[in-house]
């Protein structure tokens, strides 16, 4: 989680740097238009693009794997341990799959991602990588949230412990929202336009601020008296005998 928290605190300075420099995504014709210094500024701000965006791949692939280590812990001895298992090695897989794509096969050569103007638009548009790396993420983010709802749902829980579990481990659709407007605008907003970093640096934030929430768990339980997260499943620990295990 320590290396999660970092990469959206490199995010926010380089999102201001980005923004006060111009970058290779441009209308036709209007590199061709640019002074030395202006070429210049597009080729470093280009090159903080791409640094941005590795940063964010990592920011949001870490989150997932924070809480994925925590299901791992909570399911062991479940059925659903195996789900996790396997929803952690599609993360694997998207998230080394993006990277190939990302930096082997959407742009080429790679030192296009800061040529001024580009010759291939997917160098300063991102169009395809961004589509490949939103379908993984949300894709991931859907069956993650799909491995604990049903053991709470299931679990002998008082009602308020049971609404503030399922309460805490549906935020993760507050964190596919964030991701689904981040890529709206990034699709949707002219050249020139910076909103879309708004939501960039949101949806870092807000993986980070969900993936923390289950950690936060003695700071709940002592607010609303709700006792030991793990107390549950190790309550119910004991044999069907109805002997306990030692």
């Amino acid at each position: 989680m320590y290396l999660a928290s970092i990469t959206p605190s490199e995010s926010s300075p380089r999102v201001l740097t980005f923004s006060h420099n111009l970058s290779n995504y441009l209308p036709p014709g209007v590199a061709e238009k640019f002074t030395p210094e202006e070429h210049e500024n597009a080729v470093y701000g280009s090159k903080f693009v791409l640094v941005l965006e590795e940063f964010m791949l990592a920011n949001t692939w870490l989150c997932k794997a924070c809480l994925l280590i925590l299901y791992h812990q909570m399911t062991i001895g479940l059925k659903q341990n195996k789900l996790v298992k396997i929803v952690g090695a599609y993360c694997v897989f998207g998230y080394i799959l993006t990277q190939i794509l990302y930096l082997a096969v959407w742009c080429r050569p790679f030192k296009q991602y800061w040529q001024v103007p580009v010759d291939n638009s997917q160098c300063a548009s991102y169009y395809r990588h961004l589509i490949t790396a939103s379908v993984f993420n949300i894709s991931s983010d859907l069956l993650m949230i799909y491995i604990p709802l049903p053991i709470l749902v299931r679990a002998r829980l008082p009602t308020k412990r049971k609404i503030l579990l399922c309460g805490v481990f549906s935020l993760g659709f507050l964190v596919i929202l964030s991701a689904i407007l981040n890529r709206y605008y990034n699709f949707t907003a002219g050249y020139g336009s910076l909103i879309y970093l708004n939501w960039y640096v949101g949806e870092a934030a807000t993986s980070v601020f969900v993936a923390n929430v289950p950690h936060l768990w003695p700071l709940l339980s002592r607010v609303f008296a709700l006792g030991a997260f793990f107390s549950s499943r190790r309550t119910r620990g004991t044999d069907e005998d109805g002997s306990s295990r030692s």
